[in-house]
């Protein structure tokens, strides 16, 4: 192989490593991307689910606030009929 085909050969292996360096920076710079990308969306999603989880925690304190006054309503009408009861009872002795 003569000297300039020796030199063309030379060229022609170096513009193939730039060109697959270029590929790797190219392919490099869109894993980046997406990593940002991704990990913007996990954020408003945490976002997300953190509004979902206040929603739910104040809707589970109404509930709870709800049932506690059920509650409340049933031992009064317990008690009143427990008074009902020994009235009926003192009528009929």
């Amino acid at each position: 192989m003569s000297e300039e085909q020796m030199s063309e050969e030379k060229e022609k292996m170096w513009e193939e490593y730039v060109g697959g360096l270029r590929d790797f920076r190219d392919l490099f710079e869109r894993y980046i991307q997406n990593e940002k990308e991704m990990f913007r969306a996990l954020q408003e999603r945490n976002e997300d689910l953190k509004e979902i989880v206040r929603y739910m925690a104040n809707a589970t304190h109404g509930l709870l606030k709800a049932v506690n006054q059920l509650i409340e309503i049933n031992c009064r009408l317990v008690e009143e009929n427990q008074t009902l009861h020994k009235m009926m009872l003192e009528r009929a002795a």
